[in-house]
């Protein structure tokens, strides 16, 4: 996990955050993690003081979000022990997305790490639930998000649920038209898609297996496609995770690329998100190996991040996991 922040007794710059102010808040492997299957482990969610971390068809691990220390386990209920994938809204709730279920998948709330969770969400599909994103209050008013799963190359589709007064519509299967040299490559399977907020009419934002790029959406056109990197290898990287953050009069979007090679450079990448002139700027990169990340045959689009705004808006804080290898922050 990376911090971002602006530093103790320094007033915050007039917008966004201080580059250069990079820290290192704690980086542990995830052999180390008590009751966790490193070999699976590849969601993360990140709730008030609490990181979880979950493995497929595991028991979800709760750890401290500014130490890493364990806490804990998080008992799913009902949706104990299957392929699920966990995440987190803007309130700090709980979702649960559940995959390739006999009859389609379920979402499900929890309010806090001590709740029971609760299905808000049914679907009859078996190709959605791998990865889910969240914006919003799903209590309140929320979208709920969620990439087209099995393998198939040249589909940007996804689903897309939109939470009013705690209460979830049936779904809208959408994807989008490319433009501007937005390629294939953004697509496929183990992807993600999630809206900068919880209103339909804001931009939303896509990644994907064997691109390595952010791309913007906006009025069903992908307008611009960034990449993370331009180091020429960007091709053996799979994006597969986004999260986005409001911190300091800033949108930031981000994502954390995995290999599915034993060779290739891994990195966590973070843009402004705000416009797309500052989409237009690039990425800031975050080497794993600069950070106490380790991503060696992780398990390409076995890899999740997250970002958190501290509760008195001074801290941004990042978080990656990457299966078989390391979770942490800055």
């Amino acid at each position: 996990v990376i911090t971002v922040n602006q530093g103790k007794e320094v007033e915050l710059q007039p917008y966004g955050y201080r580059a250069g102010s990079e820290t290192i808040q704690f980086a542990k492997t995830l052999s180390e993690i008590e009751g966790l299957n490193a070999a699976g482990a590849n969601h993360i969610a990140v709730t008030g003081d609490y990181v979880i971390v979950s493995a497929t068809n595991e028991t979800p691990v709760v750890l401290d979000a500014l130490t890493g220390e364990y806490v804990g386990t998080l008992d799913l209920g009902e949706l104990a022990g299957l392929n699920a994938a966990i995440t987190a809204d803007d309130a700090g709730n709980i979702i649960i997305s559940t995959y390739q279920e006999a009859d389609g998948f379920r979402v499900a709330r929890m309010a806090s790490i001590n709740d029971t969770p609760e299905v808000f969400i049914t679907h009859s599909s078996t190709d959605y639930g791998k990865d889910i994103s969240v914006v919003g209050d799903v209590y309140g008013d929320a979208i709920v998000t969620m990439m087209y799963s099995p393998w198939c190359s040249g589909t940007t589709g996804h689903l897309r649920f939109v939470v009013s007064n705690g209460v979830s519509d049936n779904g809208y299967w959408s994807n989008f038209t490319a433009a501007e040299g937005v390629t294939a490559k953004i697509d496929n399977n183990n992807g993600d898609v999630i809206f900068r907020s919880a209103d339909v009419n804001e931009p939303y934002f896509m990644s994907g297996y064997s691109g390595d790029v952010f791309v913007w959406v906006e009025n069903g056109v992908a307008y611009d496609a960034q990449l993370s990197v331009a180091s020429g290898n960007e091709w053996m990287l799979g994006s597969v995770c986004l999260d986005v953050e409001k911190f300091n009069g800033a949108y930031y979007l981000m994502t954390a690329a995995d290999t599915y090679f034993a060779y290739g450079t891994s990195h966590a990448a973070i843009i402004d998100a705000t416009s797309r002139e500052t989409f237009a700027q690039g990425a800031m990169i975050y080497t794993t190996s600069d950070y106490g990340w380790s991503a060696i045959n992780a398990g390409g689009g076995s890899t999740d991040c997250a970002l958190k705004v501290s509760e008195d808006g001074v801290y941004m804080y990042a978080y990656v996991v990457y299966a078989k290898g390391s979770v942490g922050c800055i």
